[in-house]
């Protein structure tokens, strides 16, 4: 097996972004695909990476910019999974050596893990010339395993205020996009972590394994239905903090997308961090990102849910005392008021102190017997959907009469789409779409 190394002075150090979703990490990734020394990879663990193939490329660069438009991502001129196109199996779908177990199953491992570094390797050997970067969604508590494995790699870990990156899930929620799915998805697969046990205490977590990654999205996200908005904080903003008192201690670099949004001095601070490992030529000046002034929970039960969640990690098993938590914040010198009002937090904590009733649920008896068994009724019924839905799927796109649409379609829709190239070339027309909310 290849062994990488690198030094992080040299210009071939990869660089790893490691996000939570709805923090911008499209933008910071599509800001470094921009400049030609870079050869960028984008969420490398996605489910689409399992099931894509050469059909998906015509689909998505047919419908890409209304896509991305309903998920508030930044305006890209290609598909953000281009650069797979030439590392497809050549047998049957997805990216080679890719596994399905990466994304989450995989969540809180920092074991060694040959086939995750034969994927990682593959991916970063396939542009010399070019530096290598890959941005992630689900390895909020891994980057600790890549700058290990990687000796040398430059790991940055974005962040964004809890709040504003909540309601941006809800927000989504009401267009019919699951992201919460995903992080429902990430501490169910891993309850027994002693990270997450604590949440287990507390509100049931169900466990579903599937061949398919997006049909593990689809029942968690159906799941999440069944948890009050309250609870479904509780569980994000959890997620958040393990996450970020993780990163204080093997991130290179925690960025905030809000600091990189608003505060020039931040921007400066970062490409100065850039520039020390030879990275140049990469504007932020047109960060954008939302902040909201109303939230579907009100901002004193944010506040309650925050500080159970707080007492409650600070006492896991394990953990870093607040001190050497609150010396980290200062080290990595990040000044956004959410960031100041933990560390200040930390300093009023005397020692590691947890409280389960810090905050009580309306949904206490959530998991007395007869619940259970409705609870599983309804997950048995959402597993029939899922696969009844695949099966569907299956027939409608083996049938001949899909078959005769497509031969019949497929000029028709390479000329509309020749027609559109054309047409906005000699127009000049150009749209640009740089905020993320």
């Amino acid at each position: 097996m290849t062994t990488i190394s690198y030094s992080k002075t040299i210009s071939f150090a990869p660089l790893f972004i490691h996000a939570m979703f709805r923090t911008g990490s499209t933008y910071l990734w599509s800001k470094f695909r921009q400049n030609p020394d870079f050869h960028c990879f984008y969420e490398p663990m996605n489910e689409t990476i399992q099931t894509i193939d050469r059909k998906y490329y015509h689909i998505l660069n047919s419908h890409k910019q209304i896509i991305f438009e309903n998920l508030h991502h930044p305006h890209l001129k290609k598909n953000p999974f281009q650069e797979y196109k030439n590392l497809l199996n050549t047998y049957g779908p997805g990216v080679q050596f890719y596994k399905k177990s990466f994304a989450f199953d995989e969540f809180c491992s920092s074991e060694e893990n040959p086939d995750l570094k034969r994927y990682i390797d593959f991916l970063l050997l396939q542009k010399k010339g070019q530096r290598t970067l890959l941005q992630f969604n689900s390895t909020a508590l891994r980057s600790r395993w890549f700058a290990e494995t990687y000796p040398g790699s430059i790991n940055i870990y974005l962040i964004r205020n809890p709040r504003d990156q909540w309601e941006s899930y809800m927000d989504l929620a009401s267009n019919n996009f699951g992201i919460f799915g995903g992080d429902l998805l990430a501490i169910s697969k891993n309850k027994d972590d002693h990270r997450f046990q604590p949440i287990g205490e507390r509100l049931p977590l169900f466990h579903y394994d599937d061949d398919i990654l997006m049909k593990e999205i689809m029942f968690y996200t159906s799941v999440s239905k069944i948890y009050s908005n309250e609870e479904k904080y509780f569980l994000f903003y959890y997620l958040w903090m393990t996450a970020f008192f993780e990163n204080l201690f093997s991130a290179d670099y925690i960025l905030s997308i809000d600091e990189l949004s608003n505060d020039q001095e931040a921007r400066d601070r970062f490409q100065a961090y850039l520039a020390s490992h030879g990275i140049r030529g990469v504007s932020f000046n047109d960060a954008r990102i939302k902040n909201y002034t109303q939230f579907l929970i009100p901002v004193s039960v944010m506040e309650e849910i925050e500080n159970a969640v707080f007492q409650i990690i600070i006492g896991v098993a394990g953990q870093r005392s607040p001190s050497d938590i609150r010396e980290a914040i200062l080290r990595h010198g990040n000044t956004a008021a959410y960031i100041n009002n933990i560390s200040m937090a930390l300093s009023k904590t005397s020692g590691t102190i947890a409280t389960m009733n810090a905050f009580n649920f309306t949904t206490a008896g959530f998991i007395d017997k007869p619940q259970k068994a409705i609870i599983s009724d309804i997950i048995q019924s959402m597993t029939n959907t899922i696969y009844q839905t695949e099966i569907q799927k299956r027939s409608l796109l083996t049938s001949y009469s899909y078959r005769l649409g497509q031969l019949i379609l497929s000029p028709l829709m390479f000329l509309n789409c020749l027609y559109k190239r054309l047409f906005s070339t000699q127009s000049g027309q150009t749209h640009q779409y740089i905020s993320n909310r």
